[in-house]
């Protein structure tokens, strides 16, 4: 009796997730005729709206229903600027969170930088969405080395904000839709040549996106480690990062391999690590909050007390450079070297946009699965 019991209910999850897998093969051929329909068509001829002011931001959000306290994940912000605006995308994620703190219940942000160079572009992809804040932030550092290199005007950067669903039920009703898209994103047609991650706890799952992504994926994480390996003779680091990062040893098994020496806070120290963490996702200032400073300073005191001191401080989450914004000066002088992975990527970035010329940029618009699209575009 109890086999039959167990087999029923075998049979019941088994039926369930062929249905699941059908439905997401379905959707996503879908999507795909969908997206090359669009293409055709010259999207981004098609839809202008000129309407330059200087509080864009709230205006858009007012004019597409984005309130406080709002579950908007079912909506798709698709924005074009010029190069010249791109802070107006860190404007948006701002106002964004400061109405809806929870992540996962976000909308999704589809955004195209355009260069202006028809002549020479270099192209890029950059997936973020687990931390939308910082997302902009890498995008404004991009940008900047861009500039001081006075190569900005040949960059087109198509950057997908997709906050992951998180909570079981979240993961239940949205994950389809979230993995459809990030296929969508990162194989679109005549798309671009290399793909990056605006996120350290990302890599985790580098593997399966460098598959999905038939091998265009960077590993930021490598060259985060070749510069802390580089930085000092013989480094020891100290590596602050998230919870999840942290148990699956992201940056742990990159220093192994290197045979870099590395040291971690303790586990009461990694909870709070990761509370100022969630308080930087969630778009709360920490300008007078001094606790993730005091975590740090006592990390590189306990190592100092064991006789094993760190020379080598690792900021292994994008977050943590917003969160001690203002304070990262005084890290330097407790005799480390900070290394801030959210500015390290960008430079990676940067100096891949510099270095690579391509004959074609890749096509801006891609049709995504389920949402309720909105539409905004900015030109000079």
């Amino acid at each position: 009796m109890r086999k039959k019991v167990i087999s029923k209910i075998l049979l019941v999850i088994g039926g369930f997730f062929l249905i699941l897998t059908f439905n997401f093969f379905a959707t996503l051929t879908a999507c795909k005729k969908s997206q090359n329909l669009s293409q055709r068509n010259g999207f981004f001829n098609k839809h202008a709206n000129d309407l330059l002011v200087e509080n864009w931001s709230e205006e858009l959000i007012e004019r597409y229903g984005i309130h406080s306290e709002a579950n908007v994940a079912d909506k798709l912000l698709s924005i074009a600027l010029p190069v010249d605006k791109s802070d107006y995308y860190g404007m948006l994620q701002k106002k964004i969170a400061e109405l809806i703190p929870k992540e996962s219940q976000r909308s999704t942000v589809d955004l195209w930088i355009n260069g202006g160079n028809p002549n020479s572009v270099s192209s890029c992809a950059i997936l973020g969405g687990m931390g939308p804040l910082s997302d902009a932030r890498i995008l404004d550092l991009i940008i900047r080395k861009l500039k001081e290199k006075n190569v900005s005007d040949r960059c087109t950067i198509k950057l997908m904000s997709a906050p992951p669903p998180r909570a079981f039920f979240e993961v239940i009703s949205d994950i389809q839709r979230y993995l459809i898209n990030l296929h969508l994103f990162l194989n679109a047609d005549n798309h671009q040549h290399r793909v990056y991650l605006a996120s350290n706890t990302a890599h985790i799952y580098f593997n399966f996106l460098n598959t999905l992504a038939r091998g265009k994926v960077v590993n930021l994480t490598e060259y985060v480690v070749d510069r802390a390996e580089s930085c000092v003779e013989h480094p020891h680091v100290l590596i602050i990062g998230t919870k999840v990062a942290r148990k699956k040893r992201l940056y742990e098994k990159l220093f192994e391999k290197k045979g870099v020496q590395y040291a971690n806070v303790n586990s009461e120290q990694q909870e709070v690590v990761q509370e100022e963490i969630n308080k930087t996702k969630a778009g709360r200032s920490q300008a007078d909050d001094d606790t993730l400073y005091n975590i740090i300073c006592d990390g590189i005191k306990a190592q100092k007390i064991k006789g094993t001191p760190v020379n080598v401080l690792l900021l292994g989450c994008t977050e943590l450079s917003i969160a001690l914004e203002g304070k990262l000066d005084e890290l330097k002088r407790l005799g480390v070297v900070v290394l801030d992975s959210e500015e390290l990527f960008a430079e990676k970035i940067s100096i891949d946009i510099e270095r690579f010329e391509e004959k074609e940029p890749f096509l801006s618009h891609i049709t995504y699965s389920h949402f309720e699209k909105l539409e905004y575009l900015i030109r000079e």
